[in-house]
């Protein structure tokens, strides 16, 4: 309460670190970006001409909170692990966008 008599955010939400297990080969890359290649191929292939993808906000924002969740930084300061969930959806995105459906 006291954060919000002074006016200040009640959470920082760039302060919290996401943790959870991916299932295997269950990373963002793999789900939000091949994944939606995969669908967007088959839909050609199958003669289908909408394909819809639901964006989420901050997909052309590096810096985005979520974009670390499920990264880690290694002593060296080096970021490690599968993270980027908002890029690369956005990636998948402009596939389709340049995929002519």
């Amino acid at each position: 309460p006291i954060n919000w008599i002074r006016r200040k955010p009640l959470v920082d939400f760039r302060s919290i670190q996401f943790k959870w297990k991916h299932p295997p080969n269950g990373y963002p890359e793999k789900v939000d970006y091949e994944g939606q290649i995969n669908q967007i191929e088959l839909a050609k292939k199958l003669g289908i001409q909408h394909v819809i993808i639901v964006s989420s906000m901050g997909g052309t924002e590096p810096n985005n909170f979520l974009n670390s969740v499920g990264k880690t930084i290694d002593k060296n300061g080096v970021s490690t692990g599968h993270g980027d969930i908002l890029l690369w959806k956005r990636r998948a995105e402009m596939y389709l966008v340049e995929s002519g459906l």
